[in-house]
């Protein structure tokens, strides 16, 4: 960003806030947040929120669930700056943010939610995994990832998932299980143009 001193940055997600113990889902919370920083001097070049009270350069309404998990830092160019990241909160948000190198912090970034997969108790601790896959028209970015209740790993009555998204799209609808292939049984390919597929944990460890 611009009056960046050193080359290298820091990503930090917001953190974990305890209300995500509990069965239920907070309207909001603490950690819903993402913030860049500067690795020579620790000063503060950008971040995203959805409280206006943490001063976000980019709010984000949508943003109300901790961000517990350090997001996927992704070069698409090659060029050796980051180009955009992925983000999961806890709730199951799944978060896609475009950075433009050398931009004020007010135009440093845009960002997408991808995806809304929370539900039945089911929380998402863990930084998504990106690998680029080869279509007909294309690399596209895909961006996999698990749920499981760190507070309650005991709970049957929770069934976990894994979902892996096709980021094919700059616009439209936030994704929703139910836009996704469930492939839970493994019988059928995931239709061509499908935006992802998902697998249910159906039994208990």
């Amino acid at each position: 960003g611009a009056g960046q001193v050193s080359p290298w940055i820091v990503v930090l997600a917001g953190g974990y806030d305890r209300a995500f113990d509990f069965p239920y889902l907070p309207t909001s919370s603490a950690g819903a947040s993402l913030s860049i920083f500067d690795a020579a001097n620790g000063r503060r070049l950008w971040r995203a929120a959805g409280n206006a009270a943490s001063l976000p350069d980019l709010r984000l309404p949508d943003m109300t669930a901790s961000l517990a998990s350090a997001p996927s830092v992704v070069d698409l160019d090659g060029d050796g700056y980051a180009d955009r990241l992925y983000s999961i909160d806890v709730g199951g948000g799944l978060w896609r943010i475009d950075l433009r190198n050398g931009e004020s912090a007010a135009n440093l970034a845009q960002a997408r939610l991808l995806a809304r997969l929370g539900g039945e108790s089911r929380r998402f601790y863990s930084t998504p995994d990106v690998a680029m896959v080869r279509e007909t028209t294309g690399l596209v970015p895909t961006v996999s990832f698990g749920s499981g209740w760190l507070a309650r790993p005991r709970d049957a009555t929770v069934t976990d998932r894994i979902y892996s998204i096709r980021d094919r799209q700059t616009t439209g609808a936030t994704l929703l299980e139910s836009d996704l292939h469930d492939a839970t049984d493994g019988q059928q390919a995931m239709p061509a143009g499908a935006p992802g597929w998902f697998v249910r944990l159906i039994r208990h460890g």
